[in-house]
């Protein structure tokens, strides 16, 4: 992954205006837009930071945890660089960084920008890990996605190993692994979680996905009448 060498006080806040935020926040989906700040709110921006509650949100944390950490390996700023950039307490960058609380969509976008990251990879897992996405009105497709945009941000977060090495370690097909971190093909349970593995994260990560996906396929069959 590309990282600048060299990102200044100035160039960050170029790249990131309030007119940035301003945008995003106009750009969220209505039901986000329905549980913004009263009016009565100091600051004119979403600052909000909330906990992960629920092993499906604690999980979605994980995966933004995993992958901001390896842009804080190879990023030319420290976390307390990126809070005096961010206009952020050190606290709330540090707790942010490290998955334990989920900031708005607006400053998590920030916060990997000036790391030099992709913040919209991180969308899915942001939507999760904040409870904007709510698993059980995920239809079996939708779930399928949110699964394989979970394995993008993990091969990012490793490196982007090459599909190769990943099926030879994980004891899968190369046809396989590259559906699968397209979202186009969820494995078994067993085979997903050698992948995991593979992608050097911890398979707690990838379960509660892998079991929404598993619940939501249930759920279709039930109201088709057990015809798949």
């Amino acid at each position: 992954m590309a990282i600048s060498k060299k990102l200044t006080e100035a160039s960050a806040r170029a790249c990131w205006s309030e007119a940035n935020v301003a945008g995003l926040l106009a750009a969220r989906p209505a039901r986000h837009r329905r549980r913004a700040q009263p009016q009565s709110t100091p600051h004119p921006l979403d600052w909000a930071f909330t906990r992960p509650s629920g092993p499906l949100q604690r999980a979605a944390a994980r995966v933004l945890q995993e992958y901001l950490s390896s842009l804080r390996r190879t990023a030319p700023v420290s976390t307390g660089e990126v809070a005096r950039l961010a206009g952020l307490p050190d606290d709330a960058v540090t707790l942010s960084l490290g998955g334990e609380l989920i900031a708005s969509w607006p400053v998590t976008h920030m916060l990997v920008t000036i790391l030099s990251g992709q913040p919209q990879i991180l969308r899915t897992a942001w939507e999760t890990a904040s409870g904007e996405r709510q698993p059980d009105t995920q239809s079996e497709s939708e779930a399928r996605r949110c699964l394989g945009d979970v394995l993008q941000v993990l091969h990012l977060a490793a490196g982007e190993p090459e599909p190769g090495a990943l099926a030879e370690e994980a004891l899968l097909s190369l046809p396989t692994v590259r559906a699968a971190l397209a979202g186009s093909l969820v494995p078994d349970w067993p085979a997903t979680r050698r992948l995991t593995v593979a992608l050097g994260a911890e398979p707690s990560i990838m379960q509660p996905f892998w079991d929404d996906w598993a619940c939501a396929g249930r759920s279709r069959d039930v109201s088709n009448g057990g015809v798949s």
